[in-house]
């Protein structure tokens, strides 16, 4: 399962199921010791969201 680490800044193409997040924004990955679901940063606006890792495994991005 690919699923992007903690700490890194991706780009959805595709976002999670259900998920807040936009396709083509920044977002800063924060799972603290890569368990449990993942909280998505926006970059530029701050704000963010929590995806389940099943959803984020099944979604598609890019590290910026």
């Amino acid at each position: 399962m690919n699923l992007p680490a903690h700490g890194q800044i991706i780009t959805f193409s595709q976002v999670p199921a259900g998920s807040y997040c936009t396709a083509g924004v920044a977002y800063r990955v924060d799972r603290p010791k890569n368990k449990g679901d993942f909280y998505f940063r926006n970059v530029e606006a701050g704000s963010g969201t929590s995806d389940k890792a099943w959803a984020v495994a099944k979604s598609k991005w890019s590290v910026q």
